[in-house]
């Protein structure tokens, strides 16, 4: 079973939870909990959030990146867990457009979350050994015969 890690801008954050449940029903486990959180200033709350939402993406096979922001516009969160998941060598979608040279990387980019899902059909979950940070969960697109 494919876990997901969804990245979005926060100003999102209601539409993500309805995406999380999509993914949910169309039988992947999302691993992110950021958008069912409230918001904070706290910096103790802060660093607790970016640590467990680390660890939510390190748990995931694939970073779903939904990109609603134009160039220019993006916010700092969502890139600072696609260059995670990127060192990690996770799997990405991207969902809406590039506005990054990362996102000009070898991923897939789709135009709705519905494409997505039609787009993980073709990826399946592999683990293997990172050099830094030991067995690490990742996916890999299908082998057709």
């Amino acid at each position: 079973m494919l876990k997901l890690y969804l990245a979005a801008a926060w100003e999102n954050r209601e539409a993500i939870i309805g995406y999380k449940k999509q993914l949910e029903d169309a039988g992947y486990i999302v691993t992110s909990t950021w958008m069912l959180q409230e918001s904070t200033d706290d910096p103790v709350l802060l660093r607790e959030h970016a640590l467990r939402d680390l660890e939510q993406l390190l748990a995931a096979n694939i970073l779903v990146l939904i990109n609603s922001q134009k160039r220019g516009q993006e916010t700092s969160g969502k890139a600072v867990e696609t260059g995670v998941a990127i060192a990690t060598l996770k799997g990405i979608i991207l969902v809406g457009e590039r506005s990054n040279i990362f996102h000009y990387l070898k991923i897939p980019v789709v135009a709705s979350l519905e494409e997505a899902i039609e787009e993980l059909k073709n990826w399946e979950a592999v683990t293997y050994s990172h050099p830094a940070w030991g067995e690490m969960e990742s996916a890999a697109l299908k082998v057709r015969a």
